[in-house]
């Protein structure tokens, strides 16, 4: 048997087990815990991507994307092509900082997640909605978030970065249903 917590909540745990099928007074059991961390820079990179991807749908804006220290030589070629002067910079914990001296005049630098919701909602055709993913599981669902999250003009968060870590509840709601045979 295994179980997997995905956003677990700081402090002490204890693990409560129970044999299903003993036989005999003596069970043994081995516990493994796997602690996965997002990378700051990765989490960064994510949010202002998706978060770009939005911004760009509702303006109509092509979508760029540039590396952490670099200017690959398509998005170069096609700010030439486009004729591009100006550009809404996303970059979420300053990701871009070593690449933004070699982009065309920003005319917007968004650096805070409040900066990115706030030029979402700035946008009439925004509608009440925010989206929400988590990058825990590694399996990408930020992609389809996002395409979400385009058609509704609303902004990405990461669960993760919630206050008061609802993912926790989320979960305490979804093991007690399991348990509770409530499906």
């Amino acid at each position: 048997f295994s179980a997997e917590v995905l956003h677990p909540e700081t402090g002490m745990w204890t693990a409560i087990v129970v044999p299903r099928d003993a036989n005999g007074s003596l069970v043994k059991y081995t516990l493994t815990v796997d602690v996965k961390t997002v990378n700051q820079d990765r989490a960064d990179a994510t949010i202002s991507a998706t978060n770009a991807a939005v911004i760009a749908s509702l303006h109509h804006y092509p979508l760029l994307y540039v590396n952490k220290d670099s200017i690959p030589n398509a998005t170069a070629d096609a700010f030439t092509h486009l004729g591009v002067t100006k550009v809404i910079f996303v970059e979420r914990g300053q990701i871009g900082a070593g690449v933004r001296t070699s982009l065309p005049t920003i005319e917007k630098d968004l650096t805070t997640m409040q900066e990115i919701v706030d030029e979402i909602k700035r946008s009439s055709s925004s509608e009440n909605y925010i989206t929400v993913t988590s990058l825990k599981t590694g399996e990408g669902f930020f992609a389809p978030a996002a395409m979400l999250a385009a058609y509704h003009g609303s902004p990405v968060l990461r669960i993760e970065e919630a206050s008061g870590n609802p993912a926790a509840v989320a979960d305490r709601i979804h093991t007690w249903r399991l348990w509770a045979g409530d499906y």
